[in-house]
């Protein structure tokens, strides 16, 4: 074990930035499905130098993507996503030599999924004949994730270019030692000009013509190659064979109410928490599971994976089966210092980019969670009241007994029956809770407090898991003495958490958590909201809480 961390490592934090691209615009458009995304402007373009682009499993395959005609950007007559996973922009001709704005109309109809598809409709309103030179400009710099949002190295040197002279194609490649990646430009009909990184093509139109291309960018990511199918708007991808996200929405409950209104929420928020999905294979099983979110979390998260699968498992019990199995398959077994990993941590963060490939930041997984243990808990005793199926839970046992003995063991560092957190990483996260910017947990001075803390929901998590796990043990673990001393620890937590966490200042609150000096951080945050859930907290002051968190 090593020793308390040094205040470097304190301020230390990572993940990626959740801002949205200021520099696209309010009206910026954002498509996703899966581990892929597309961030444009409301053009459809992707300008240099800026953070959008097209990005698969952690790394961007485009950082450019910009439409001219005749060398001026189309204006923009409307543009919107049509479903998750597609885009249409309505564009038409800035004023030119020769005509005048809004002669030309430019259709363009967007879609991601194992890359990118793109049909861009050319249409002539004039009366005269017309010649527009339509270019293409296409830029690839292969950054991690992690790099977009702020200067990383550039890779330009060693990007290999071969584009095809026939203008059919664009092909980039980049290697770093045991990293690769690849993206392929596809154009149908082929380009008359290829200048640079740019397909051109010189559109003759008449009264009333239309002109088409079709776009498809191919992507391939260490070695296995992504290809892009054509569709059509309300067309999902056909992943063919035995699709467990296509299952997972037949087998959803049907709702019926009077209210319209009701039922499309309904159904539009199972079509959008499926377009996050994510198909693992553990153990020659394909499972499914969601990522975090659109558009920098579009992976694998311990807390949010776990919180989002429990609040859907009415929805059908395969997102919360296949959450719980894939973290199980990577649950911690030893101590590492630079990911934060224990044995029997559940974790936090699982990134495929360049720099967690090769070892620069530690996020193959990251375990800087001191949650996400107990919501896997938590969530392991949900799926089993719901399905009864004792089969998993039995077979998840060790992985339980695993992260039980977490809890106690690395999860309480200083042995006073709470869990605590303090990264060891340089490259950690300070905040290892629900609030996990750095400064999200602070006194109501704002100072920060010394680390490790020990923050309230936490403390109910591992309340509720201890109490769910003693269901468990009752039932399919068939464990009495385990179910016993379960229950003796929990009601123990409960005395000294309502005695150590409550402020009776300014009416009675919880503070958000306790310092390494054991000292209550007085702020008063929505932290204390997560508790109603948990059942730590008595009824008495159950109705304070609530009043509190609302306001909050």
């Amino acid at each position: 074990m090593n020793s308390r961390p040094t205040q470097q490592q304190n301020q230390a934090h990572g993940g990626a930035n959740r801002d949205m691209p200021p520099e696209l615009g309010s009206d910026s458009i954002g498509i996703f499905e899966g581990r892929t995304f597309m961030l444009s402007n409301s053009v459809g373009d992707v300008p240099g130098d800026s953070i959008a682009g097209l990005v698969h499993d952690d790394t961007r395959y485009l950082s450019r993507w910009q439409m001219t005609l005749d060398g001026l950007a189309p204006l923009v007559l409307s543009a919107s996503t049509v479903d998750a996973y597609s885009a249409a922009f309505f564009l038409a001709n800035s004023e030119l030599p020769g005509l005048r704005a809004n002669r030309i109309g430019v259709r363009r109809e967007r879609f991601v999924g194992d890359g990118m598809y793109e049909r861009i409709a050319v249409q002539y309103f004039g009366t005269e004949p017309v010649r527009v030179r339509l270019r293409l400009d296409v830029g690839v710099d292969f950054a991690d994730l992690f790099e977009i949002k702020k200067a990383g190295r550039s890779r330009i040197a060693d990007i290999r270019r071969t584009h095809l002279s026939d203008g059919s194609a664009l092909r980039f490649s980049y290697q770093n030692s045991h990293w690769s990646a690849g993206t392929t430009v596809e154009a149908d009909p082929p380009a008359d000009q290829v200048e640079g990184d740019a397909l051109i093509w010189d559109v003759h139109l008449g009264r009333g013509d239309t002109w088409d291309c079709e776009l498809r960018v191919l992507l391939n990511c260490q070695g296995a190659d992504y290809q892009p199918a054509s569709r059509t708007f309300g067309e999902a991808h056909d992943t063919g064979g035995d699709d467990v996200t296509a299952r997972w929405a037949a087998n959803k409950p049907d709702l019926s109410a009077d209210s319209e209104l009701l039922r499309n929420v309904y159904h539009k928020s199972a079509t959008d928490l499926m377009s996050m999905h994510i198909v693992k294979e553990i153990n020659g099983q394909k499972v499914v599971l969601l990522a975090a979110g659109m558009p920098w979390f579009l992976t694998v998260f311990g807390r949010d994976t776990l919180v989002t699968a429990y609040q859907s498992i009415s929805c059908g019990p395969d997102v919360a089966r296949g959450a719980l199995v894939t973290l199980a398959a990577h649950q911690g077994d030893a101590v590492d210092d630079f990911s934060d990993e224990e044995p029997g941590k559940i974790l936090h963060e699982f990134r495929s980019g360049e720099l967690t490939q090769l070892g620069v930041v530690p996020y193959g997984p990251c375990f800087g969670s001191a949650d996400t243990t107990q919501l896997w808990l938590i969530l392991l005793s949900e799926y089993w009241r719901w399905t009864g199926d004792d089969a998993l839970v039995r077979q998840l046992r060790p992985n339980a007994d695993a992260a039980l003995r977490w809890i106690d063991e690395f999860g309480d560092r200083d042995g006073d029956g709470y869990v605590e957190y303090a990264t060891r990483s340089p490259g950690g996260m300070r905040s290892q809770c629900w609030r996990d910017s750095p400064d999200g947990v602070q006194f109501a001075d704002s100072t920060l407090p010394d680390l490790p803390v020990a923050t309230c929901e936490i403390q109910g998590y591992t309340y509720d898991a201890k109490l769910r796990a003693a269901e468990l043990a009752d039932g399919p673990w068939a464990d009495a003495p385990l179910a016993r001393r379960l229950r003796a620890e929990a009601a123990d937590l409960r005395d000294r958490f309502n005695r150590d966490y409550w402020l009776p200042t300014r009416g009675g609150y919880y503070a958000i958590g306790l310092d390494a000096h054991k000292r209550p951080i007085d702020s008063m945050t929505s932290n204390m909201g997560h508790l109603l859930w948990s059942g730590i907290v008595p009824p008495e002051r159950a109705a304070v809480v609530a009043r509190w968190w609302r306001g909050s």
